[in-house]
């Protein structure tokens, strides 16, 4: 029986438009929050230094392309600006930012240990000593910030204060409530700015799967009632366009298998019942690290607010812990009630819902 065939697939043209990495050289429907990080990010020509900013707004919202966006046209458009793009979970300590900040301004780190106070007054030396300001992009800034590294957002909102060189910083979260979280010393500096992230609605997503779609499918090949069907189950998903464009090419993908030439609904719902998720486990794919840890720990069982700051200790302070558990509480995750625990008096219990 032979396995492998030769020749192209009859569906795709170019299936890497799909992934979640591509930049399209138009990002739809974010005209205005793009119009209003470069008009933010401008002055950084003149050798000013740019307000900070916090971008917050759901998963799919366009948030990271959208920065990204901006800065490749910012390098193009001024020398001045020293642009830095970090995933807070890839690079979740401070020393581990301030070392990516030194690899791209090619600061040599010795192989022994150095305190992040030296490495930050390095980095700073080399952008005062090249004339350059920093656009520092935090994504997935309260990652950091579960870590402990408010140090990082204090010294680089400051920089310009302490008389040494400049840098604006982009913090990037799928949570709206987080600069409440963050300690009051650097809350002013940090959101100078504060540019929200609607959720896409169905016609705006059947946009941008149009879009895709040119590049990505050969001509006429996607039914457009399957490009509905895709937008209108990511729309139910909190208007998430990456669920939306992984589920064409999840779509995409059966059609091959099929030997189908066309990409039609079925394709989609076949597609939809090889991914879909229980409603329990699409919340826990959407949480943070730290949700998800104190779910895994509440699905044992009911557990006392102390014993939840015990369990997480060493992934987030207490602060963080409570502000998460109260955010689950609101959002219908968890139910809190107070108890009366001798001989220590009441206490908040936690449980699923």
């Amino acid at each position: 029986m032979k396995l492998f065939h030769e020749g192209g697939s009859r569906v795709f043209r170019n299936e890497s438009v799909l992934d979640p990495s591509f930049m399209p050289d138009h990002l739809v429907h974010r005209e205005k929050e793009l119009r209003e990080l470069a008009d933010i990010l401008k002055v950084t020509a003149d050798g000013r230094k740019p307000q900070n900013i916090l971008v917050s707004g759901q998963p799919g919202t366009g948030k990271t392309s959208s920065a990204r966006y901006v800065l490749n046209q910012l390098a193009d458009f001024t020398k001045r600006a020293h642009s830095v793009y970090i995933n807070c979970w890839q690079a979740a300590s401070d020393t581990a930012v301030l070392s990516e900040i030194a690899l791209s301004l090619k600061i040599a780190m010795p192989r022994r240990g150095v305190a992040a106070d030296e490495i930050a007054e390095r980095i700073l030396e080399v952008l005062a000593k090249e004339n350059k300001i920093a656009i520092l992009v935090l994504d997935e800034v309260d990652r950091l910030m579960a870590q402990g590294g408010e140090a990082t957002l204090y010294r680089f909102s400051r920089s310009e204060e302490l008389g040494k060189a400049k840098v604006a910083l982009i913090g990037i979260t799928n949570d709206v409530e987080f600069v409440a979280k963050v300690d009051e010393r650097i809350r002013s500096s940090l959101a100078q700015q504060r540019i929200e992230f609607e959720r896409y609605r169905v016609a705006e997503l059947k946009d941008i799967l149009n879009e895709r779609v040119k590049l990505a499918f050969h001509s006429a090949v996607v039914d457009p009632d399957a490009v509905a069907l895709c937008a209108a189950h990511a729309a139910k998903h909190g208007g998430d366009a990456r669920i939306a464009i992984s589920l064409l090419r999840a779509a995409g993908l059966e059609a091959e298998r099929a030997g189908s030439a066309k990409v039609t609904v079925e394709h989609v719902r076949s597609a939809i019942d090889r991914i879909v998720l229980t409603k329990a486990e699409r919340k826990i794919e959407e949480m943070s690290e730290i949700e998800q840890s104190i779910v895994s720990e509440l699905m044992k069982g009911p557990r006392a607010s102390g014993e939840l700051y015990d369990k997480l200790e060493g992934t987030a302070t207490e602060r963080i812990v409570r502000d998460y558990l109260d955010k689950m509480v609101r959002s219908g995750v968890l139910v809190s009630e107070e108890v009366d625990v001798k001989p220590k008096g009441k206490t908040r219990m936690f449980r699923l819902k």
